[in-house]
């Protein structure tokens, strides 16, 4: 299969990344963005060894988790409503975009709902525009201290979005 292919390739370029940087395989999880594909599409990843999927819109995601059985693991990636969240907490492994002290709180009541634990990355705005959400690195401190004191979310790390710029070193 000619998507197996592409994944192999992939995984051969992590393995040289890590090589290169002294870092384990074990430690990189990639995850197939399946966002506006197909479920059969999705299949043939699956069938190609393939276990995390990120989705960018709740509906998608909601709709494609149900698809499948809990072999897999789901990522939400995109724009999160604090409103969503109660249609993600029983399937979801990940939520990559909480910027929001509300958002965190409503990610460990639905999480208690269903009794398991979500695994999330707080967002940050590191480029300091409007546009973009997730907390200002001055937050940070707080906001990571709050979410020591939850049971039901586990924050894995951090997220931000660069800006579009000509020059790769801004």
């Amino acid at each position: 299969m000619p998507v197996c292919s592409n994944i192999e390739e992939i995984k051969r370029k992590i393995t040289i990344a890590c090589e290169r940087s002294g870092r384990d395989t074990k430690d990189i999880t990639l995850i197939a963005v399946s966002k506006t594909k197909p479920v059969e599409a999705i299949q043939q990843v699956v069938e190609c060894g393939q276990r995390h999927f990120g989705e960018n819109k709740v509906q998608e995601l909601t709709g494609k988790m149900e698809q499948f059985g809990d072999d897999l693991h789901w990522h939400m990636i995109g724009a999160l409503q604090t409103n969503k969240i109660k249609y993600l907490a029983s399937r979801v492994n990940w939520i990559h975009s909480i910027g929001k002290l509300k958002q965190l709180k409503e990610v460990e009541k639905r999480a208690e709902a269903v009794g398991r634990t979500i695994n999330v990355l707080i967002q940050i705005n590191i480029s300091d525009e409007d546009q973009k959400s997730g907390f200002s690195a001055q937050d940070l401190r707080e906001v990571l201290n709050y979410a020591q004191t939850l049971k039901w979310v586990n924050v894995q790390g951090l997220m931000g979005m660069a800006s579009f710029v000509d020059d790769p070193e801004v």
